[in-house]
This record gives C-alpha cells, sequence and structure tokens, in this order.
C-alpha cells in the first residue's frame, strides 16, 4: 500500500563495471533475480541481459519491460507478505543500452535492512522459544504471539508531514520498536507475520480501512480455518484500559 511518490537516486560511487553483475539471457531469468533479491532484501541489483530484444519496439518499450519485471517480481508467490510489505519504493534503470546487450540496474529500499532482519529474526525465534510450548494448543500459541508484541510495542508516530521520509520509515521500523521507539499498524503487523511465519502457521497481511482511515492487520490459518488479528488494535485497547485504572 504505497500512498507516496518518492524520486529513486542512483549513487554514483558504484558502477555496474564495479559492481557484482548477473548475468542472464531471458527476461524469466530476470523476475527469477529480482524475485531472489527481494527475498534476501538486496538494495542494488546490476543484471546484463544477453537474451533476444526483436520483441521490442524502441527503448521506451524496453523500459517499461524491464519495470513490469520487477512488479512481477514483487508478486511472484515464492516471496511472503512480510516480503512484499517490506518495501516502501522501487527503482530501474538502464546503463548500457547496446543492441546485443542491456546493463540493467535496479534499486529497492526496505523498511528494514538486510542487517535489521538478522535482529528481528533473532528476536523472533527468541520469543517462539520462551513464549511457546509443544504442549499448547494452536490459539494458546498464537495468543501467546500477540500478548509478546502487545508487551514490546506502543503505538507512536514520527511524520510530521507528507513529505517526512525519516519519519515514515521511524515509526514503520519494527528494530525500533523492538528497542523502545513508538511504531504505527505496519510495524506491529510485520513483526506478527515474521513471528506467525517462524512458528510454522500460514498468515497473510490485509490491507484496509477504518474510521481513522489506512490500516493493516494480520490474518492467520488454523486447522483450514482463517482468522483475523489486529495487534495494533488490540494494543489501543489495552493502553485505555491501563489508563482507566480498570
Amino acid at each position: 500500500m504505497k500512498n507516496w511518490v518518492w524520486i529513486i537516486y542512483f549513487p554514483a560511487t558504484v558502477t555496474m563495471a564495479e559492481a557484482d553483475i548477473i548475468t542472464v539471457s531471458s527476461w524469466d531469468e530476470i523476475k527469477e533475480e529480482l524475485t531472489k533479491a527481494i527475498a534476501n532484501q538486496e538494495s542494488n541489483i546490476y543484471i546484463l541481459y544477453k537474451g533476444a530484444r526483436g520483441e521490442f519496439k524502441d527503448e521506451e518499450e524496453t523500459k517499461e519491460k524491464i519495470k513490469q519485471a520487477l512488479i512481477e517480481a514483487e508478486n511472484d508467490e515464492s516471496l511472503s507478505d512480510f516480503d512484499r510489505k517490506n518495501i516502501i519504493a522501487t527503482g530501474s534503470k538502464i546503463e548500457i543500452h547496446y543492441d546485443d546487450y542491456l546493463g540493467i540496474r535496479y534499486v529497492i529500499q526496505y523498511k528494514n535492512s538486510k542487517e535489521d532482519m538478522e535482529i528481528i529474526e533473532r528476536e523472533a525465534r527468541n520469543a517462539i522459544d520462551t513464549r511457546i510450548s509443544d504442549d499448547m494448543t494452536d490459539e494458546e500459541k498464537i495468543r501467546a504471539l500477540y500478548d509478546y508484541v502487545l508487551d514490546t510495542f506502543h503505538y507512536g508516530k514520527h511524520r510530521e508531514d507528507i513529505n517526512d521520509r525519516e519519519g515514515l520509515l521511524k515509526e514503520r521500523d519494527i528494530v525500533g520498536g523492538l528497542n523502545g521507539e513508538g511504531v504505527v499498524c505496519d510495524a506491529y503487523t510485520r513483526y506478527m507475520a515474521k513471528l506467525l511465519s517462524e512458528a510454522g502457521y500460514n498468515n497473510r497481511i490485509v490491507s484496509g480501512y477504518t474510521k481513522n482511515g489506512g490500516h493493516t492487520w494480520n490474518m492467520v490459518e488454523i486447522n483450514g480455518q482463517w482468522y483475523h488479528i489486529d495487534t495494533t488494535s488490540g494494543d489501543a485497547v489495552n493502553n485505555m484500559i491501563e489508563e482507566s485504572g480498570i
């Protein structure tokens, strides 16, 4: 759910001549490499395409095809909802353009980086090891993970206006949430999705609207049935109860 547009800058510090280049010979291979890059939170992907190009009428059509490859990679069924929702902006650029090959650079920006993911996965695994046990039912296990998110995160906004990119990223930063920073529903939901996946449950991230605007929450499958989980709203209810002294 991307309701903003940012210009992606292509830093000049690394060129295709200096970078690790992936050589492919088909457009399907481009999508496969992009899908793998997204799963591994790779930010700069350099592809040397040496396949047939007779199907393209001009450079503009080629650019559109390159963009479409990234869109299709984002929606590949091998990626989890967490992987997709972790992307915040993308860009593509033809850096070398000859009759017999193309040099393509993709830039993908994430809410949480590859380095962040090591922390997130470690904390998720620790929570699963300490909060759930084999003798618990599925409902009890999921409730324990839900309570853990509520115990760990607290709601908070940092973006001052629609152009405040730093604030927007901060309030969606799972690692920040783990360290006590306020975060919004995006971080709550993605972390819950990571916990559910690590615990072995099929799950989805749902985007929609409430009376307060755009919102995201989770769905989890238990014995063939799908259930909604909203950790953000659950945390808000808990906070209201605590503040009222109930």
